[in-house]
């Protein structure tokens, strides 16, 4: 459908190219593409935004989330990954109706656009029947984000699904795609939510990887959390290792691995907050870094970790800072320079989230031709004021109150710090019922 062109007037333009030189610029949004960026840009037909003292930059890229725990917010607040495995996947999981899974997962969706985030993976590991599955991806496309959907294992009985597993991937996952017949430009993608190594005997792995290979969707998976490890070289040995592996966390792998990871073109994604407290280990960055390969972020589990991938961002760059102001600290040296600097860092919740999802040439910097996916953040906010540095005010500053716009496909999502959902105060209504049946079924209160 054909819709009003959107003018964005009197912005500061950051993007990878341009990211610590912004430029005062007009953005030009005809239906779900950017038509042009310049200086003086007019349109009589165009809605417009008035972004003086705005920031325009691409979408924030999550590329780790359990969308579906949205409506449990705080119920992980103390758990370790062995109280996750028992109570998530065991406990709460089996309470979930589908129309449970489409409330959490729109809500959440929304959640995430408010926090200024355009794109998802969300990794859903609760689909204990194709109606879970369906109506989950449902509350995704109504929710307006753009999403890549990676199909998972039932949320029930964990010792079948995850330790040393003989079964494999659910074959439900095939009808499921059938349905969902996709090509790239549209909003909503389609993956694999795999156990991988660590998780399943060798024969399952292998078969799961080349069920994501022969749908031709990326395989995601979990690998050197706690005290897993060689879960990446087992893959390569395998000679299935490629560009459509996203593995997660990966904290515990070896050198090898992180240069195995970065030489073949796969992704990371690194989620800083939950690894620290359940006892993955530290976060990989700097390991990551040093072997070539680019970090992507995600924020993991809305049950205990905020949707704010800035503040995800943050963890990444200060906890491998410590860790490596730690070594000289050990050898009796004080710390004169900084090693990671920020210089690249928005790049790892933007254009290197689009690359490890195969969506690089749609989205991930602002350009003709490419997706309207941006946000706008407003620098007048207490917390921003005054800017000194632009880029590291928004890398160490900016949070969610901060994003006054956002725009998916071309569609205003947010605007002036409000969602725009008419919905919003029934959905909040129907959420809460959902979560403390949930919650109280699963004799977690």
């Amino acid at each position: 459908m054909k819709r009003r062109p959107i003018l964005i007037r009197n912005t500061l333009l950051i993007n990878t190219e341009n990211s610590h030189y912004p430029q005062k610029m007009d953005l030009l949004i005809v239906n779900d593409t950017i038509e042009d960026i310049a200086p003086q840009l007019d349109n009589a037909d165009a809605e417009i935004i008035d972004a003086q003292d705005m920031v325009a930059m691409p979408g924030l890229i999550n590329t780790h989330i359990h969308v579906w725990q949205a409506g449990l917010h705080g119920v992980a607040g103390n758990w370790s990954l062995a109280n996750y495995f028992e109570k998530m996947l065991d406990d709460l999981g089996r309470e979930f109706s589908p129309e449970d899974m489409y409330l959490a997962n729109r809500c959440g969706a929304l959640e995430q656009i408010d926090a200024g985030v355009t794109c998802v993976l969300d990794w859903c590991n609760s689909i204990n029947s194709i109606e879970h599955a369906r109506h989950a991806i449902r509350g995704l496309e109504d929710s307006g984000i753009r999403a890549v959907f990676a199909y998972g294992t039932p949320g029930v009985n964990s010792s079948m699904w995850w330790f040393d597993s003989s079964e494999k991937h659910p074959y439900d996952a095939i009808e499921f795609f059938k349905e969902h017949a996709f090509q790239i430009n549209n909003r909503i993608q389609m993956a694999l939510a795999l156990r991988g190594p660590d998780f399943t005997q060798d024969e399952v792995f292998v078969n799961d990887i080349k069920l994501a290979r022969e749908l031709n969707v990326l395989a995601s998976m979990h690998v050197g959390v706690s005290s897993s490890k060689f879960g990446v070289k087992k893959i390569y040995e395998t000679g299935l290792l490629n560009d459509y592996i996203n593995f997660v966390h990966g904290n515990n792998l070896t050198q090898e691995e992180y240069q195995l990871i970065a030489d073949h073109g796969a992704s990371l994604s690194i989620t800083p907050e939950v690894e620290m407290q359940m006892g993955h280990g530290f976060p990989a960055t700097g390991k990551l870094l040093c072997a070539g390969g680019e970090p992507v972020l995600g924020t993991d589990i809305p049950s205990n970790m905020s949707g704010d991938l800035f503040t995800q961002l943050r963890f990444a760059i200060q906890t491998q800072r410590a860790l490596d102001n730690q070594k000289e600290l050990d050898l009796g040296r004080s710390v004169k320079n900084i090693n990671l600097t920020c210089d690249k860092a928005l790049d790892w919740i933007t254009i290197n989230g689009a690359k490890a999802l195969h969506l690089d040439k749609l989205i991930g910097t602002l350009a003709p031709g490419k997706k309207a996916d941006l946000i706008l953040i407003n620098l007048k906010d207490i917390n921003l004021w005054p800017v000194h540095r632009l880029y590291e005010s928004i890398i160490f500053y900016s949070n969610r109150h901060n994003v006054d716009t956002v725009i998916i496909d071309g569609k205003i999502m947010k605007h002036q710090g409000k969602l725009v959902c008419s919905d919003l105060d029934k959905l909040r209504v129907r959420l809460l019922e959902s979560s403390e049946r949930i919650v109280k079924n699963a004799k977690l209160l």
